[in-house]
């Protein structure tokens, strides 16, 4: 396409974004005049500038009374309890700061800074701990640098403190790096450990740690709980202005950390500091003219895909050296195009997602000793269906997530008086500073799926074709409701002392959520299912319920006969004590227990769980000033999803009683004039069999794994460090779906047609009947998994030039369960046979991450992500036994199988991924404007797997057959993709 065919394209496609979301300009308005205003309060001073920053052990906690100076000044600081400090230096000069204990020294070059300017950065000692042995050697200096004075970037190439696998992702690296749609978990798919995941409904949590299922792991916000509490996933999405570092920890992590068996996700927030700094923003992903086409649209359609994005941050001192304050938000308003195809002709539908996003937070400093953190954050999601697929737009649903959380931290640094008669060598040894932080936090979220278009009291209509082999269209109402609201107090308290050469911890934390759920489930009205032999005229473009003949025949009508109202509560405590002891110069050691306990197992026929002790230890050796050995062991134990208990309630042999009647001379039915759900709930006592749950029937016991880990750093010079690290994990006590009535025939090599259930019946214990149960489900925690992966890394330290991370993961994920709701496949409790390769499983997986500075003002970027292809189960799509639908089904998609095909014996072919980055920044008074393109997938490959999937319909990874048959491909990830973006930033 010529140049000058472009540009009017361009302005169209913009136009069009932008007239997505009524709200993007007060964003944009609200971001730039943040600027504005701040940037007016930016100090002016004619000869000095501002350093800021904190001192802080390698796991993130701050060190007290460091001496901070400047080589060949004469300005002074020393941190404070939170180990932050405010030191002024000479401005147009570069110079050499120095953070000093009596053992270790740091030092952080530093470009000439310009008159008035703070540069913020953090110090992380090379030993951490101020008792080591003086003999003892120190590393290679730790080289802290920033593109603009406000970010923080942090990057040692040796960890010298503890054995924690996994990694970071700094601001720097947020902020750079392309990430579609500004979303910073997209970047920890870059962590060894971690990946992008299967999961088994639509909005899926999208990360995965040691190939487990993505609900399982936890987020943390400052170390407060941000996790959505009925199934998983963040709870509130921050901005990602708003992150200071992005922290993945995935095995021997310590006992500080807890309720989790796979591994924990914290993202710590920035903070304000002496001198205003912010940015603001605008993303533009104009679609059509720049993306390629989807690789698996069918023939003769096309999608359109527009995405507008825009927000700013604010940072500074509201009291200057006592009270600061940081806020960012930002907006987002996409819609992709969906096209509807289906029997009657074709037509195009949209999914909109609408996103806004909030983040406060307040710093006091009291004084030296006591000091108060406060923030708030709140995130707001709807994808908004309009049509698409078999689904007319009448029908579709809208999908509404909001989240918010109100937090608090008050730390005391206390003084502990000591006799006078103790020498002063031994008050050297013991430090009168107690350290407490008591924290608590409030939290809501509220998920709920209104019908975009239609009413609750409007019947759904699903058009079969004659031989009810396909479903041509869906019509009429959304057919399903979903109303769970959440309260959460999350309160935690932890002591610190340092004595002698141990630093102890002693903490308890407790978490407790009330839920009430609404609705779930059928439509109030109902779902008919007819049969279109020919009585249909659709007048529009797409049919109708209106276009429904009232004479259609009706083959089935389902309801739920008595919607429930659910209220119930989940409470975890816990408990722990540490210590982390430096044994020698260069020896330390952490080592310490965790006690858990889940509510949760304490209903039903189970009985609490209180065996959560969980010992854990790991060392690390600084073998010499440039290599590291260290390694680990411990228990970890997880929390359990609170949904498995909700269900059991709701579907319980008294609650809801989801129905079918099919038409027949016994049961005539004609379209509107089914029973009511009210009529049907005062006779339930001749509804047909249906499913039901029992409440832990069997007993179940919280998640826990065994893990284990050993490896080695080691850095080459100053800026090049490689890292190797071996991984084991085993989880037991994973919950699943157990049937106690379940189908025993088995599957046999003649079994290769639909059973009717009537032919299961004869199988069960108990013969099913009117106003009773076929199935009785209970979930139990007898499912296991085993992980065993080998990290390799070779990093390069932050420079002005260059910084890069590179990981290969050689890892084998085995399971016996994948989900909540993951049952045997034929229905007779066979598990044994369930041994597969976890869908999460990633054989082989190589990340590339950099930044590479072409000049002062041209940067370049770039992420490289390849991974082997995921399994592929392949199954029947019959049923083979009778033993007729079940609630789980629509989830996990491990229906049965031909006799003798194993579970995810296949893979899908490998998955690679190229996208880069390119921005240009011009100065802008007293700060920059820097504006940039980023591409994902610029190779265009069409990957059917390695992207992260909740689609279960449409998902490639599921295919019906035998081994060897071929495979269908119905749903890829992303196609090139375009992405345009400026920034102005001080």
């Amino acid at each position: 396409m010529k140049s000058t065919a472009i540009y009017p394209a361009l302005l169209t496609d913009l136009r069009e974004a932008f007239a997505l979301s009524r709200d993007w300009a007060l964003a944009v308005s609200l971001g730039l005049a943040s600027v504005s205003v701040c940037a007016q309060r930016l100090p002016a001073q004619a000869s000095t500038a501002t350093i800021t920053g904190v001192v802080q052990r390698k796991g993130g906690d701050p060190i007290a009374r460091v001496r901070i100076t400047i080589d060949g000044g004469r300005d002074t600081a020393t941190t404070e309890p939170d180990g932050r400090f405010v030191l002024r230096v000479t401005s147009n000069v570069a110079g050499v700061l120095r953070a000093t204990t009596p053992v270790d020294t740091s030092v952080i070059s530093f470009p000439p800074l310009k008159a008035g300017a703070t540069r913020e950065v953090d110090v992380v000692m090379p030993g951490g701990v101020a008792s080591r042995s003086e003999e003892s050697r120190s590393l290679a200096p730790v080289i802290v640098t920033a593109d603009r004075e406000h970010i923080v970037q942090v990057r040692p190439l040796l960890d010298t403190a503890a054995a924690v696998t996994g990694g970071t992702v700094s601001a720097a690296e947020l902020r750079s790096l392309p990430v579609a749609d500004r979303d910073p978990l997209t970047l920890a798919f870059t962590i060894p450990g971690a990946a992008q995941a299967t999961g088994f409904f639509n909005t899926a949590p999208i990360l995965s740690l040691n190939g487990q299922n993505s609900l399982y792991t936890q987020y943390l916000i400052d170390g407060f709980d941000n996790n959505e509490g009925v199934l998983g996933g963040p709870r509130v999405d921050l901005p990602l202005s708003a992150i200071r570092l992005l922290d993945i920890r995935s095995s021997t992590y310590d006992v500080t950390s807890g309720r989790s068996s796979n591994g924990i996700v914290n993202e710590e927030t920035m903070r304000g500091s002496d001198a205003w700094h912010g940015d603001g923003f605008v993303y533009d992903h104009p679609g059509k003219s720049f993306d390629a086409r989807q690789a698996v649209l069918p023939p003769n359609t096309s999608a359109g895909f527009r995405r507008i994005q825009a927000g700013g941050a604010l940072g500074g001192p509201v009291i200057t050296g006592r009270t600061f304050v940081f806020a960012a938000a930002e907006r987002l308003a996409e819609l992709q195009d969906q096209p509807i195809v289906i029997t009657y002709g074709s037509g195009t539908g949209s999914m909109k997602r609408e996103k806004t996003k909030a983040f406060l937070r307040l710093d006091q400093k009291w004084n030296d000793h006591q000091s108060t953190t406060f923030h708030v954050a709140y995130s707001d999601v709807q994808y908004i269906g309009r049509g698409g697929g078999n689904v007319t737009p009448e029908a579709d649903v809208t999908q509404h997530r909001t989240g918010a959380l109100i937090a608090a931290e008050h730390e005391s640094v206390l003084r502990v008086g000591l006799p006078s008669t103790f020498t002063n060598t031994f008050t050297n040894t013991l430090t009168n500073r107690l350290t407490n932080k008591f924290g608590v936090q409030v939290a809501t979220f509220h998920w709920y799926y209104p019908p975009t278009t239609s009413a609750l009291d409007t019947p759904q209509i699903v058009i079969l074709s004659r031989g009810l082999d396909s479903t041509l269209a869906i019509v009429g109402s959304s057919g399903f409701q979903y109303d769970s609201h959440e309260r959460q107090i999350n309160l935690r308290d932890e002591i610190e002392q340092h004595w002698l050469k141990h630093d102890v911890r002693i903490g308890a934390d407790m978490i407790s959520g009330q839920f009430n759920l609404h609705g779930d489930g059928t439509n109030l009205a109902g779902t008919y299912s007819v049969i279109d032999s020919g009585q249909i005229s659709v007048r529009g473009r797409v049919p109708s319920a209106a276009d429904i003949p009232a004479s259609i025949p009706v083959y089935s009508f389902a309801i739920d006969a008595a919607p429930q109202v659910i209220r119930a509560s989940q409470t975890v405590v816990g408990a722990y004590a540490q210590d982390s002891w430096s044994a020698t110069g260069r020896l330390r050691v952490i080592y310490g227990v965790r006690w858990d306990y889940d509510d949760i197992t304490s209903h039903g026929g189970s009985s609490p769980d209180l065996t959560n002790v969980q010992p854990r230890a790991s060392f690390n050796w600084q073998h010499s000033p440039q290599t590291i050995i260290r390694g680990g062991a411990g228990i970890y134990s997880g929390k359990l999803p609170y949904t498995i208990y909700s269900d059991a309630l709701q579907f319980g042999a008294n609650g809801s009683a989801h129905s079918t009647f099919y038409n027949s001379a016994a049961t005539p039915l004609s379209l509107g004039h089914a029973p009511s759900a009210a009529s049907l709930a005062s006779a339930r006592q001749l509804l047909p069999p249906r499913e039901i749950r029992s409440v832990f029937a069997l007993g179940i016991r919280s998640p826990r794994s065994y893990q284990s880990s050993t490896g080695f750093q080691h850095a080459f010079g100053a800026n090049w460090g490689v890292s190797a690290d071996v991984v084991y994990v085993q989880t037991v006590h994973l919950p699943r779906l157990y049937d106690l009535n379940a189908v025993t025939r088995e599957v046999g090599p003649s079994d290769t047609t639909n059973q009717a259930v009537s032919i299961g019946d004869r199988f069960r214990p108990v013969t099913p009947r009117a106003g009773s149960f076929r199935q009785n489900t209970t979930t139990e925690t007898n499912g296991r998994s085993w992980y065993a992966g080998m990290f390799l890394t070779l990093r390069h330290d932050f420079t002005s030039s260059f910084s890069g991370d590179a990981s290969y993961v050689l890892s084998h994920a085995r399971d016996n369960t994948e989900d909540i709701n993951f049952a045997a496949s034929n229905g007779n409790n066979d598990f044994g046979k369930e041994w597969g390769d976890a869908v999460n499983d990633r054989r082989h997986k190589l990340n590339v991450r950099g930044r590479f500075a072409w000049s002062r003002r041209l940067q370049l970027t770039g992420v490289l992500d390849f991974q082997t292809g995921q399994p592929i189960n392949r199954v029947s799509g019959l049923d083979l036994t009778g033993s007729g639908g079940s609630f789980g089904d629509g989830f996990i998609r491990n229906t049965q199988r031909y006799y003798g095909v194993p579970r995810n014996g296949e893979r899908l072919p490998y998955a690679l991924e190229f996208n880069p980055g390119f921005s240009y920044s011009v100065p802008a008074g007293t700060g920059e404007i820097k504006l940039r393109v980023d591409a994902f997938n610029v190779l265009n490959r069409a990957n059917f797997s390695g992207f992260p999937s909740g689609i279960v319909s449409l998902d490639p990874r599921t295919q019906v057959g035998r081994p060897g048959d071929p495979i269908v491909y119905q749903l890829s990830g992303r196609p090139r993709q375009i992405q345009f973006a400026a920034e102005y930033g001080f």
